[in-house]
Parts: C-alpha cells; structure tokens; sequence
C-alpha cells in the first residue's frame, strides 16, 4: 500500500486530522497537503471536512472500501510468507576435506540452525569421503573451482604462514622476520614483513601431508629449490601441528587454523611470505547439473555472511 493511501487510512481511523498526525509522527499540514494531493489526483475528495469528526464522501467511502480490500490481501500476503518461512524444512549434505570447513562449519552451522532450524543437515569432512568420491553431496568446499561444472560461491581469502617453534635451533636467528599472532588475527600484517627471499627457510625441514594437497603444491610452489628436506606425516594437521611445536621442524599452515589453535601461540614464530602462493580462495560449490535447492541458496546465504566478517579470525580464536 502506498504511503498516501496509508496515511489516509489512519485518517479515517482516527477521524481527525490531528489525531492522525500524531500517530504517523508528521505535522497536521504535512498531512494534510499528502491527502488533497491524492484527492487531486483521484478527481474526488475522500473526506467531507465540513462535519465533527470528519465523514467519508459517497465516492470517499468506495475509495476506503477498496483500500480495506488492498490491506487485508497484503496480510494475507505476509501471513503466507510467514508461514513458508516458520514450516521451512529440507535436507542439505555438505562435503571437503580441508582443514578450513572444520573451523568455518560450527560457527556457519549454528547460525544456519538458527534461522532455519527444521532443515536437516549432514556433514561428510573424513578422507576418503563417500560423498567426495561420488560427488553426490549438495554442496561441497573447495580451493580449486571449475566454473565449466561448478556452480561456485566465493567465501573467503585465506592465508597461509611459515609458523616455527621457538625451540626450534634456528628460531632465535630467524627472530627478527617473524610477525606477531596478533598480526595475523587482526589482518594487520605490515607489507614489509612479507618475506620475499624464502631462502632463509632452505636449512629447516618443512612437516607436510604425505597425500597430494593444494597446501603441498603451494609450499613447493613457493619454496621451489629452497625446500631441502621434510617430514612426511599423514592426514592429520593436528599432529604436523604438534610436531612443529617439538622443534622439528617448520609447517605452513592457514590463518583459519591458527585462530583456533590459539592456546600455544606464546611458544611459536610466525612469518608471513610476499608469494601470492601463499593466499588462496574459499568456494562453496554445487554442480551445475543439479538443480539448487531452497535449503542450498540459505545455507550459501549464510555462510557468505559469516565469511565476510571483519572479525572471523578474531570469533575463532576466542
């Protein structure tokens, strides 16, 4: 309903002028001027001002007879919204083996359930994944998107850093190029500290995947002929981490685990690499051969909302 219209509705509720303008917080001659404009453009005049309280004129209580019509549709409207909205239900499978879901899932997860709490939601994230290799899940995480058959949803940048243990023999050597964990929660890493010549890790054994990974490619990416030496651990991110913090060694590791593992930072150097290697992109994607459900386009709405926040790095690691 129109503004003008709404304003002549509470007019002829509140038969007075005065009355009206207090209720809808204008002035009387506001008011007023809205409602003979409207006159003026319906060729008649609505109210007979001439009685106490004011009355409709013959072809003013039509106009008011139709206005009832367009406000009782408009609820009707907004109830049938409403309740779509309340019996909303559906299922959703999401999919990814990365470290990243892991981190982003129970905090998108529980606003999501939040919003649309009779949607079922399954979490497939172990490796191998059944939904990975049949590719059957609704929606699935990804650093690698192929836009020919991928419907892709941009989340997020991500990070990566060098991260060294203090216990580590070369550690007090390498002091002085390392960054602060506040640094990297806040985003506030000064392009001056981005190292460029990643020589100065080639003495220091990196502890990585022994599966093919976009961290793996993108640390021999980086390091080229400066990576000498590794460990090779299995899938587990927690032990490469766990290693580390012995002084084993160095591992690269993204900003989204290290604001949830933030308990040992006190005991750990940080250095940031200038290789554009080292930022990669966060998708959620379905394919495009299968059609995008309601409960798909919300759980999507929802995360694109909680990935933009200024402060994610800073929600996870509290």
């Amino acid at each position: 309903m129109e503004l003008s219209a709404k304003y002549v509705r509470t007019v002829w509720e509140k038969q007075s002028f005065s009355l009206a303008a207090k209720t809808l917080f204008i002035s009387q001659p506001a008011l007023s001027a809205t409602v003979s404009k409207l006159e003026k453009q319906l060729g008649f005049k609505i109210f007979d001002r001439s009685t106490s309280p004011i009355t409709l004129t013959v072809r003013g209580k039509i106009y008011m007879d139709y206005l009832d019509e367009i406000f009782e549709n408009e609820n009707l409207f907004q109830q049938r919204l409403n309740a779509i909205d309340e019996s909303s239900s559906g299922s959703l499978t999401i999919s990814g083996q990365m470290i990243s879901a892991i981190h982003l899932l129970p905090l998108i997860c529980g606003e999501f359930y939040r919003r649309f709490p009779k949607v079922n939601v399954s979490i497939d994230l172990s490796a191998p994944s059944e939904y990975a290799k049949k590719d059957v899940a609704d929606l699935r995480f990804t650093y690698n998107p192929n836009p020919s058959l991928q419907d892709l949803s941009f989340l997020m940048h991500e990070e990566l850093f060098v991260v060294l243990s203090k216990s580590h023999p070369l550690a007090p050597a390498l002091a002085p190029l390392a960054i602060s964990y506040e640094q990297i929660i806040t985003k506030t890493v000064p392009d001056e500290k981005r190292i460029r010549d990643l020589s100065v890790f080639q003495a220091i054994p990196f502890i990585k995947k022994g599966r093919i990974s976009d961290t793996n490619q993108r640390l021999a990416l980086m390091m080229a002929e400066h990576l000498t030496s590794s460990y090779i651990i299995d899938n587990s991110i927690d032990i490469r981490y766990k290693m580390m913090r012995q002084g084993i060694g160095a591992a690269l590791l993204p900003d989204l685990f290290l604001a949830a593992s933030s308990k040992h930072h006190h005991d750990l150097c940080f250095f940031s690499l200038a290789s554009p290697h080292a930022k990669r992109a966060l998708y959620l994607y379905h394919r495009k051969d299968c059609a995008k459900t309601e409960s798909m386009s919300r759980f999507i709405s929802v995360a694109k909302e909680f990935c933009l926040r200024p402060n994610l790095l800073e929600q996870l690691s509290e």
